[in-house]
């Protein structure tokens, strides 16, 4: 350990302040773009309005991982349980945390040893490599579990130990000779397939620090001192009822909502607190950073969570992540990643309904609503019908998608400027907008207005485009044909284009299946910003 006495504060200091307010964008847009397209065409009787907190923008893992990361290092530190005796850290993670670790740990100067599933997404792992952990791979499920299903056997264990002390032996940890009997608890942890125990277990007997991410109070008490106190600012700022207000989570550690639940819980009226949804993926579907309902029933935090003052308010539900989950994946143009897809997709079902019951409302059909949706449910739409006020979805994006995607399908897609666009445009190059909405005449006349081209040179391949997007993380076969089909258009249209989409991130995603697979001389660019920055600027 590098970290002297006399620096700890200063370290500890640094750490903090490097979490930042993250950004928050209105999504509205993009949630009934979906709902028209996938679910019909809706005539909306309700204010809706859905926000996203981007988490990507955080410095460590790019999620929300680095605030709880942050604070249980700070802990350690002031606890002393980092100390000059500490010879690494260890934690059993999906990913997020242990990259979190790897990189915010560096100042203190201890090496970072985390404990995976196999399954884990291969772009995970090449981030946990590249932020120097050392990673031992076990055969659990992707978000670690107490006392997972699927105990291994004695020779599996043994061999798990084995690469456990390759990794310490890597991370520069000398192994005592007389930890014969001690290892044999770690074994039977390992037999029992409990990443988080063994975790705990491996620090215990080899000198290290687990910060116990499952049950570390220091890991939601970042977000009591940090998130909790963002989203009431945003809440105030944009005007939102908080009786009218759902916050959307998923479920890790538990650590963001029981944290949501303590500040609230701690305030003297907690009765104008928003409502709390917490989504879960169906029951069998393994999402990388993500729990079942069913699974998180042994997390301490989640025993805590039930205890709160404020528990009636907190609504838990199960989302088809493999059918409404994807959707939104491939479908926002945020650059979104797994969990916040699956909690954009509760939001958007939460809108849906939220119709249905205005309907049923207007029907007079007050007894059915309750009976299907519950009584206050049926009473938030009636406050929102009676009142004009917006009824407020705001979704806690735990990160993006940009880890998810494996090393050989990445691409370097140059993002054009607005001027570097318009020169491109006098050389040729057509426009093509990738989103699944379609332009309006007047936003269509002022991007081609922008950009100095013909509005009939601005060609709509958003269904093509979202076509080879599904199929991406769909059958192989299924998604060659899309691309092919969307090359060939391209190809038709001149070969040199600019992609365009609201923000620019579909688009830059598009071109870079585009430049990796095509062979043909196409020339494709994405506009830096999308078109909500190339209209924003002031000329």
């Amino acid at each position: 350990m590098v970290l002297t006495e006399d620096k700890t504060g200063e370290v500890a200091r640094a750490l903090l302040e490097s979490i930042r307010e993250t950004p928050v964008l209105e999504l509205t847009e993009e949630a009934k773009g979906i709902i028209e397209k996938h679910y019909g065409k809706h005539s909306f009787m309700l204010n809706h309005r859905l926000f996203g907190k981007f988490e990507q923008s955080l410095p460590y893992s790019h999620s929300i991982k680095d605030r709880a990361t942050v604070y249980m290092l700070v802990n350690g530190i002031k606890s002393g349980e980092i100390n000059k005796e500490t010879k690494f850290i260890v934690e059993a993670t999906s990913g997020n945390t242990g990259i979190a670790l790897a990189k915010a740990a560096q100042p203190i100067g201890l090496p970072v040893v985390v404990l995976i599933s196999r399954e884990l997404n291969k772009g995970v792992v090449k981030e946990l490599e590249n932020a120097g952990a050392q990673i031992v791979v076990l055969n659990t499920e992707i978000c670690p579990v107490p006392g997972a299903d699927g105990e291994v056997s004695a020779a599996q264990a043994n061999s798990a130990l084995r690469e456990i002390k390759k990794a310490l032996a890597k991370a520069g940890v000398a192994i005592e000779k007389n930890t014969k009997a001690e290892e044999n608890e770690l074994i039977k942890a390992l037999e029992e397939n409990n990443a988080i125990e063994a975790a705990k277990l491996i620090a215990k007997i080899y000198g290290g620090f687990c910060p116990r991410q499952y049950e570390n109070p220091a890991n939601y008490l970042a977000h009591v001192a940090t998130t909790a106190p963002e989203v009431e600012r945003t809440l105030k700022e944009i005007g939102a009822n908080p009786r009218l207000t759902t916050l959307f989570f998923t479920a890790g550690t538990l650590g963001t909502v029981l944290g949501f639940a303590q500040y609230y819980g701690s305030k003297s009226d907690n009765s104008n607190m928003p409502n709390i949804e917490i989504v879960f993926p169906k029951e069998g579907q393994d999402v990388p950073g993500i729990r079942t309902l069913k699974s998180v029933e042994g997390l301490p935090f989640y025993k805590a969570l039930i205890q709160t003052p404020i528990a009636k308010q907190v609504r838990f539900s199960e989302i088809d992540y493999y059918k409404e989950g994807k959707l939104v994946y491939v479908n926002t143009g945020a650059g979104i990643g797994h969990s916040a897809s699956l909690a954009f997709a509760a939001a958007i079902e939460k809108i849906i309904e939220n119709e249905a019951i205005a309907k049923m409302l207007k029907e007079n059909k007050v007894k059915e609503a309750i009976q299907k949706y519950g009584n206050s449910r049926v009473e938030m739409v009636q406050a929102a019908l009676s009142s004009s006020e917006p009824l407020v979805y705001f979704v806690i994006m735990p990160d993006g998608k940009e880890k998810y995607i494996a090393e050989k399908d990445k691409n370097e897609t140059k993002e054009v400027s607005i001027e570097e666009a318009r020169l491109l445009v006098k050389e040729g190059y057509s426009l093509a907008w990738v989103s699944q909405r379609n332009l309006d005449e007047k936003t269509k006349r002022a991007i081609a207005e922008r950009l100095g081209i013909e509005k009939g040179n601005i060609d709509e391949i958003g269904d093509e485009a979202m076509e080879v997007l599904s199929a991406y993380y769909g059958e192989e076969a299924t998604y060659a044909d899309a691309l092919e089909k969307l090359i060939g258009r391209l190809s038709r249209s001149g070969g040199k284009a600019i992609l365009l989409c609201p923000l620019g991130k579909t688009s830059k995603q598009v071109a870079d299946l585009i430049n990796m697979k095509s062979k043909k001389n196409l020339q494709v660019f994405s506009l830096l910003g999308g078109s909500e920055g190339l209209l924003a600027k002031k000329e």
